[in-house]
């Protein structure tokens, strides 16, 4: 169990509100964690939705009554456990004063725990008495949250004396492992002279024997943000308020740096939040991204999902059936799904071939699935005037790869601020899809995932490079592998394309195994007669042994 104390003895630097979202981020990745609240004025608890007058047994009554640290803890969400604080932590310090150790009781209550805690962040008081040390005596590292003001830095020396004096006398395992930026604003010269001056001065003590001689600045810096003022007064994380505000993105970030332990080549946005490479992607070249897909949370290594469904819509009741039979899948292997259908395949290879139903019938089938099975849905536009309709009905627009350059169709859909799927058009490399997800950030929508399909090599077939993913990652997008349209031979049929679909499991399984964050497959309950792509669709059977495969590729890769 990592074990760290949230430190600093001057108030409202964003102590709390660090230690609740970070706390959150690593619940929801999977981690089981522990936070107290040593603060006589409860805001911790406050913060995650428990009032003060209902704790009967909390950091208080472990403290002075020998209360037991287990008993004692309220599970507020899942994976995420609470030791509350209520007005009687007031006098805990004077009771306190003539106890025969102390400064070691809360040590002691947490070393009898029968929980296997990930992690244990306890938020100080903004003092430097009784309580404080309780807290500096039972952990094993202190992050400082500071604001970067000259005025902050004039109170590290004293904090800092005091994390030297416990290590030398009470805990010699006490180390200060960070400096958390608070507050920051790149605009401003102050902010980064200040992160400057804290960098030289830990520079300073790398050759010392001082307890902070391994601390470094944490590389994600947490940008000034109303929803994370807000969130507290209705007693939500900032990922429960607004899962999409730069307070969110930044506490994500800060908790991945927390759970994979470094950063590699840290650079900093306009508004100077840090980009961390999070993931197992080869070459450590992934950053992060955290965006909402309807009601599917899409961020690093929380899981495998898929966008699967029909080419083309060819009836309701084929879509329904299928999304229906998408969803036990889904369910009984735990890989969350999207559903997608195309309403008009307009690059089909003959003039004579099923294109759908059009935009209008489409999306209103499309809405019927989306509301009968509560599934996000995806779907491509191919010119600038269905962009605007189609994103009232959809959750995620999908650009098509013969369009992945068209300037135009990926600003009108980056406008919308919807998550944008863009496919990789099999005459692009990896590296120049940089300039699609530029083209669509300069809307101010980062919600973009990339679609990997192939290449155009020789053989009179795709070729399929897994080296694509990593490389397509480092531009901060999850990547998607396609694994029906990778086993195409285009125009093979003569006036529609070839396939092989019994290939599609091989190299799902392989781009899982390269990192790919997702997989894109087209299913249909009787391939033979789909009226788009039979040659290379996928019967829904197969469906369910290949996502269990997957998803033990994607664990031993991801975690």
């Amino acid at each position: 169990m990592r074990k760290i104390a949230m430190l600093n003895q001057k108030g409202g630097v964003g102590k709390t509100t660090s230690v609740v979202n970070i706390a959150a981020a690593l619940a929801q990745s999977g981690a089981k964690v522990a936070v107290a609240d040593f603060d006589p004025q409860a805001h911790l608890t406050i913060h995650l939705g428990v009032e003060p007058d209902s704790v009967q047994s909390g950091a208080y009554e472990v403290l002075t009554s020998g209360a037991d640290f287990d008993h004692s803890l309220i599970e507020v969400r899942p994976n995420l456990f609470l030791l509350g604080a209520n007005i009687h932590l007031v006098g805990a310090e004077s009771e306190l004063v003539s106890v025969v150790g102390r400064e070691i009781i809360f040590r002691e209550a947490i070393a009898k725990s029968q929980h296997n805690f990930d992690f244990l962040i306890i938020d100080c008081p903004p003092s430097l008495g009784l309580l404080t040390l309780n807290a500096l005596a039972a952990v094993d590292e202190v992050i400082i949250p500071l604001q970067p003001h000259f005025l902050a830095l004039q109170g590290l020396g004293k904090l800092l004396q005091t994390v030297q004096l416990v290590s030398q006398r009470i805990n010699p395992q006490l180390k200060v492992s960070g400096v958390l930026l608070c507050m920051f604003d790149s605009r401003i010269s102050l902010s980064e002279e200040v992160k400057n001056d804290i960098d030289k001065f830990l520079q300073a003590a790398k050759t010392t024997d001082l307890p902070w001689n391994s601390a470094q600045v944490i590389p994600v810096y947490v940008r000034r943000n109303i929803k994370l003022a807000e969130a507290p007064s209705y007693g939500k994380t900032v990922f429960e308020y607004e899962p999409e505000c730069n307070g969110s993105k930044d506490y994500q970030q800060i908790a991945d740096f927390l759970r994979n332990g470094s950063a590699i080549n840290p650079s900093r946005d306009s508004n100077g939040a840090g980009n961390l490479a999070p993931g197992p992607v080869p070459g450590d070249l992934r950053k992060n991204f955290m965006f909402n897909i309807g009601n599917l949370k899409i961020v690093p290594n929380a899981g495998l999902f898929i966008i699967a469904g029909p080419c083309v819509i060819e009836t309701e009741e084929i879509c329904l059936d299928i999304a229906s039979r998408l969803i036990d899948i889904s369910k009984k292997t735990s890989v969350p799904a999207i559903f997608k259908a195309s309403f008009d395949k307009a690059n089909r290879s003959s003039i004579e071939s099923f294109r759908g139903p059009g935009m209008e019938k489409g999306l209103a089938i499309l809405d019927k699935v989306r509301k009968t099975f509560s599934l996000p849905i995806l779907t491509d536009v191919h010119e600038v005037a269905q962009v605007a309709p189609t994103a009232k009905v959809v959750d995620c627009l999908q650009i098509p790869a013969f369009l992945c350059r068209q300037t135009d169709l990926l600003a009108e859909c980056g406008r919308t601020g919807k998550p944008i799927n863009v496919k990789k058009g099999q005459f692009m490399s990896p590296e120049e899809m940089k300039n699609a997800v530029d083209k669509i950030r300069s809307t101010g929508n980062d919600k973009i995932m990339l679609t990997d399909r192939g290449t155009f090599f020789g053989y009179n077939r795709l070729v399929n490079d897994m080296t694509c993913i990593p490389l397509m990652q480092k531009f901060g997008c999850p990547v998607v592998f396609d694994a029906t349209h990778s086993t195409q031979r285009p125009g093979g049929l003569g006036n529609a394309s070839a396939g092989c679909p019994e290939m599609a499991p091989i190299l799902a399984k392989a781009a899982v195994a390269a990192g790919a964050d997702a997989l894109f497959l087209e299913v249909h309950t009787d391939p033979k007669k789909a009226k788009s792509d039979a040659a290379a669709v996928m019967p829904i059977e197969w469906l369910e042994k290949l996502l269990a495969d997957c998803k033990k590729i994607y664990e031993i890769v991801h975690i």
